[in-house]
């Protein structure tokens, strides 16, 4: 999980630390899925991640309903 404070933000902390581990890990053949907030969403596409369908099922189940 990558947080940054709301009074941090802005401020290249995210970028900087997403930007390093990249850059660690680069050698290797990873590919990172990340489940991302629709309000981080912007910050991931302007540092070069590409968003891509979700291909999963919410399901909800009741309990105690007959």
């Amino acid at each position: 999980m990558v947080y940054v404070p709301q009074a941090l933000r802005g401020k290249g902390y995210g970028r900087a630390l997403l930007q390093a581990l990249q850059h660690q890990y680069a050698p290797l053949p990873l590919m990172a899925n990340v489940y991302v907030p629709e309000c981080a969403a912007g910050f991931f596409t302007r540092i070069g991640w590409r968003e891509e369908p979700l291909r999963q099922c919410e399901m909800t189940l009741t309990l105690g309903v007959p």
